[in-house]
This record gives structure tokens, sequence and C-alpha cells, in this order.
């Protein structure tokens, strides 16, 4: 395949191609290096499968949906039903309904991805459909795993130093998780980055920082050191140095060759193929240690223990929170932070569990039985903050339910694929939404101001305690950076950001979260 430079024509200022053509060409591109790097991860999960396949083509080898339930199979662990004729277009059609409803049911939102698209085999539907999958079964369990794991200084967009006099509450900030696809990328990205930057090489964004391929072996040799000498690869070339990296890391971490140095070589490197490949290293980083278990079975006791532990706590937090009724505001606060710290606790085991379950050769119900359990858990965590918010003291149950209610725009689903003007119609609502909630969001941190000036006065301002105000403030700080950062993205132009928007909050904050990121209107 011919790199984006040599594929895309250059002209003096004036007499170039039409910029909309250069963009299908561009994308074109991208969608090349997706299909190659997308059907060479499918072929690694399909590899686990009970009766391992392979896909050629990633347009025409899905149009029975056997191939798309192998591997949802191999990456739920469950069995789904099939119909099992391979040249009936009937039985096509109703196996893909079934890979269709499961995602569903996953809360993959399916926006224009139909049982004819993958029949015809339609690239950008197919593509769309995959990195969906990617996102959702593939990061899902890593982000999990950075959310206890991630040292101080990189542990979230809003996260501060130790030495700033504004305490950030111990709990993660909600805006890590606002929107599931995006925190896993900032998540990933701020991995790399801190990985990287140990060895002296800066990361940017999942394009260009790529490139050379310094950045991949800077990943290698923060995981293993001895296997790379950076000074000696800095006078390479990009080819070289993205051959070496690829080498080394199927040879000694085993993970699978998903690019081409050719595919990261060029000027604007796929964002998505990257993400892919990025994540094997974060996936190989969380391996837990060879002999942490002596054998299959101790596994399974450890699973099966931690099952039952999660299943009780789930159904104590349940009982709490309909006995939390009534309740004064502080004590049912305190009440929730001893269930959060306990969990939080062995959150580090259970992902350890999950991800030595996913490699077992032993039956997938362990580990089916122990994921279900562990996200019925968080969604009862889920519960109790959101009462949480909406029963705080007026007038900050307002701020409480504005900032739940922005937090649920936010996790809006945007990956459907939508044409230019659709696109361009969607961008022009989300900037009006946006600029309205920002004027908004100096009101409610108005509010929180006032509520908090008045807990040393006494009163119902020492009912919430000062961790909640904290957290609050938190929360629509990051709110505020997600506008900001929405103008940036839709400008190209991070000068156009109002600097009154931010300098109403404490400047502590603002000044810490700016040194520890380099390129936020990207994150």
């Amino acid at each position: 395949m011919a790199s984006m430079e040599s594929s895309v024509p250059e002209g003096d200022e004036g007499t170039g191609m039409n910029i909309d053509h250069v963009k299908l060409m561009l994308q074109a591109e991208h969608d090349q290096v997706q299909n190659r790097t997308f059907t060479n991860w499918m072929n690694t999960q399909l590899a686990k499968h009970q009766t391992p396949s392979t896909v050629n083509d990633l347009f025409t080898d899905l149009q029975n949906g056997h191939r798309l339930l192998d591997l949802l199979e191999v990456l739920s662990g469950q069995q789904l039903p099939r119909e099992r004729g391979l040249r009936n277009p009937i039985q096509w059609r109703s196996n893909i309904e079934t890979a269709l409803k499961f995602l569903r049911k996953k809360s993959i939102k399916l926006v224009n991805i139909n049982v004819p698209d993958i029949v015809e085999g339609r690239p950008t539907i197919i593509l769309g459909l995959i990195w969906s999958i990617i996102l959702h079964f593939h990061l899902e369990e890593l982000a999990g795993s950075l959310e206890f794991s991630r040292p101080p200084s990189v542990e979230s967009l809003c996260s501060l130093d130790s030495e700033s006099s504004w305490s950030p509450p111990r709990r993660h900030s909600p805006s890590l998780h606002t929107k599931w696809k995006v925190s896993a990328r900032k998540a990933l990205l701020l991995w790399a980055q801190d990985k990287a930057k140990k060895v002296g090489i800066e990361i940017h964004n999942f394009n260009t920082s790529w490139r050379s391929g310094l950045a991949f072996l800077a990943i290698i040799r923060a995981l293993q050191p001895g296997l790379v000498d950076m000074e000696k690869l800095r006078n390479r070339t990009n080819r070289e140095n993205l051959e070496e990296a690829f080498r080394i890391a199927e040879q000694h971490f085993n993970i699978a060759r998903l690019l081409e140095a050719q595919d990261v070589d060029v000027v604007n490197p796929d964002e998505k193929s990257i993400i892919t490949y990025v994540s094997q290293f974060l996936q190989f980083s969380k391996q837990p240690a060879t002999g942490e278990w002596e054998s299959e079975e101790d596994l399974t006791r450890k699973a099966e223990e931690i099952t039952e532990w999660l299943s009780q706590n789930e159904k104590e937090l349940s009982e709490a929170l309909v006995q939390a009724v009534g309740v004064r505001y502080e004590e049912k606060y305190q009440m929730f932070q001893r269930y959060d710290a306990a969990i939080n606790d062995r959150k580090k085991s259970i992902m350890a569990v999950l991800s030595a379950l996913k490699k077992a050769s032993s039956p997938p119900g362990d580990r089916v039985r122990l994921k279900q359990t562990w996200t019925k858990l968080r969604a009862t965590m889920k519960e109790w903050e959101v009462a949480l918010d909406y029963s705080l003291p007026p007038p900050l149950d307002s701020v409480g339910a504005w900032v739940c209610t922005v937090e649920s725009h936010l996790t809006e689903d945007s990956t459907e694929e939508l044409d230019y003007e659709e696109a361009a119609s969607r961008a022009h609502t989300n900037l009006q939404m946006f600029k309205a909630l920002m004027e908004e969001n100096k009101v409610h941190l108005g509010i929180l101001q006032d509520f908090a000036a008045q807990a040393g006065a006494g009163g119902v301002a020492q009912t919430v305690p000062q961790q909640k105000m904290e957290e609050l403030l938190r929360r629509l700080f990051c709110q505020c950076l997600s506008f900001c950062g929405f103008f940036c993205y839709s400008t190209f132009c991070p000068q156009n950001i109002q600097s009154t928007h931010f300098t109403v909050y404490p400047k502590d904050m603002i000044r810490s979260y700016f040194k520890c990121q380099d390129d936020y209107y990207y994150c």
C-alpha cells in the first residue's frame, strides 16, 4: 500500500486539490490500515476459540455470522446460539442478528449498523462495528485496572500535585469515566506518556507521536529495560525503529504484530490502529506474575472466593441504600465511603483474577460469574453515588442534580458513522449546548462556593463533609475542561478558550492541572 505521503499530491497554495477530496483520500488510507489492523487483531482472538479459525477478508468473511459469533464467544466467555448452515442467507442473517442483539444487551449502541450492512460487507460499517467491539471488550478491563494503578501524577486529567493546597477527594473523579471509550483512550495515553517519559520520550497523541518508532521502543524499555538501548536508536530511520519495536514486542512479549512499519511511518498515522496495538502493551504489563497461582484449581478457588465476596457486598450495599433513606447526609456519606474503600482495596486482585481466567484453559463459567457479579456491584455503587448527589441539602442539591445531568450528556454515545452534513449539524448543536452549559457551570460553582463559605458559621453547611464538597468542585472543574476541550476541537484554536471560565476556579487547581497536562485539549 502506498503511504499517505505518496498518495496525496503536493501543490502550490491555491492550486492544490479540493480539501474535501484530500480528506476522502486520507480517510481511504486510514480505512485500509484499519482493515489490516482489525483483521490481524481479530485473528489473534479467533485463535483462542475452541474451534480456531481465521479471517482473510474482513468484509466478506463475516457475512455468514459465524466468525463474528466466534469472536464474541472468545471475548465474553459465553456460548452463543447459532444457525449452522453456511450457504443459506436466511441463516446468515439469523446469526448476525444474534450477534447484534448480544452487543446491544452489552449496552453497545449500534447506530446505523444493521444486518444487511454486514451481509453486504459494507466496509465503513464493518470497521465501525469491529472498533466498537475492541473498545468495549478489549479495553474495558485494561482501563479498569488503571483506575487503581495509575500514580497520582497521571491519575486523572484533573489530578493535583501533592503540594497543592487544594486536596482532591480520595475517590477517583467521575470525569475519568464520563464516556467509556474516551476515558479508555485517555487512560491509555496517560499510561503511555508515563512509561515513555521515564526514558526521555514525549508522547502527545495516538498518531504523529508514534511515527519515529521511538515511542514504542520507550515503552518496551520501560517494561523490560534490558531489551532496548535508546541511545543506539536515535540515529536510525523511522522504518528501522518501527521494525525493531514490532520484532521485540512479538518475540519477547508475545504481542501480535498488528501493524506494518509503512502504516505508521506516514504524515498522519491512523489513531484507531495505533490504539489497538498499544493496548496490547498495557495488557502485557497487567499480566499477573508467573506462579502467582500454583494451578488452575487454585485460580478457580480464588475466583469463587472473590465472587462470593463481591456478591455479599453488593447485597449489603443494596440494603444499605434502602436503609439510608431519611438518615443524616453525613452518616450515609460515610457509610458509602466505608464500602467504597473496602472495594477499592480489592480491585487489583479482582482485575488480576479476571485477566488470569481469560487466559486459562478452564471453562469460562468462573470468569463470566465473576465479571457479572463485579458489574452488578459497580452498578449498585453508581446508584449510591447518584443518590448522594440528589440528596444533598438545599441549595447544594441543585448542584448535585445539575452535575449528574451534565455527566449524562457527556456519556451519550457518539460512535455512529455520520456523513459530513450530519456531523457538522451535530457539532453545531453540541457547540451551542456546551456554551450554555459553560455559563451554567459558573452559576453552580458560585452556589457551591457560597455554601462552603457558610461551613465555618455552622448550620446546614456543616452536615456535608468537606470531602464531598471538594469532589463536587473537582467534577465542575473537569466539566469546564470538557466544554473548553470541545471548543478547541471544534475550532482547532485553543486560544479561543475564555480565560474567565478558568479563573473562577482555585488557582492552585488550575496550575496543578496544566502543569501535568501538556496537551489537555487533545485528551
